[in-house]
């Protein structure tokens, strides 16, 4: 399992990309993942964060939080399939 955890910014105003989120921790279980962060050190501001995770590779499926979040549960990680 690979799972990839992004900040996102949509604001046409703010100039600069968010960094990437820091310390970002997983906690697994047989069928579910608990993914925790913190932002990312360069002060900027973070509208969302993408979560991504997939088997093989970390883009088969997407969850989108609020910037003020900071973590997250993945569930019903064994039914995941990849199609290939």
């Amino acid at each position: 399992m690979i799972i990839v955890v992004q900040c996102v910014f949509y604001a046409i105003e703010e100039t600069q990309a968010p960094g990437q989120p820091t310390a970002v921790r997983t906690q697994t279980s047989s069928d579910s993942a608990v993914v925790s962060w913190l932002p990312p050190d360069d002060n900027t501001l973070v509208r969302t964060y993408m979560i991504g995770y997939g088997e093989g590779v970390p883009d088969v499926k997407w969850i989108y939080v609020n910037g003020s979040q900071r973590n997250v549960t993945i569930t019903h990680l064994s039914k995941l399939k990849v199609k290939g």
